[in-house]
């Protein structure tokens, strides 16, 4: 059973940032995944730093946007993609120190599925708003 869902009220309305939204959403499914099927912590570590990468790349696809078109909130969602990467990665660093997988792996989940469906409900639907005539699908 997946922990979070595609769901199409995500949908911004821009086919590349909510097919970026779907891998992220699938990476972090596979996480947990990789967790509940005992496949170890070197697997769990491997799919970690995987989704670390994309949402790192996923974040810096969607400021591309933002300061070609001059997205007059720019600054304050790059503070809250830095805030969301530093946090996960404390969390990742976190687990290489931790013998609780368990625990550690349901911490993840109130730090990521909350956040990403919030972040991608408001701070992501209000941005595509703006970029929507500027981005064809």
């Amino acid at each position: 059973m997946s922990i979070i869902e595609w769901d199409p009220k995500m949908s911004v309305g821009v086919r590349e940032i909510d097919d970026q939204h779907k891998q992220i959403i699938k990476l972090i499914n596979n996480l947990d995944s990789a967790f509940q099927s005992g496949k170890g912590r070197q697997e769990v570590k491997k799919v970690m730093g995987f989704l670390d990468k994309y949402i790192i790349d996923h974040f810096a696809y969607e400021e591309i946007f933002m300061e070609k078109y001059n997205y007059p909130e720019y600054a304050e969602v790059k503070q809250e993609h830095d805030g969301f990467i530093r946090e996960f990665t404390e969390s990742k660093n976190e687990y290489g120190n931790t013998k609780d997988t368990h625990n550690f792996i349901n911490k993840l989940r109130e730090i990521l599925v909350p956040w990403l469906t919030n972040h991608i409900a408001q701070t992501d639907m209000k941005m595509a708003q703006y970029l929507k005539p500027y981005i064809e699908n």
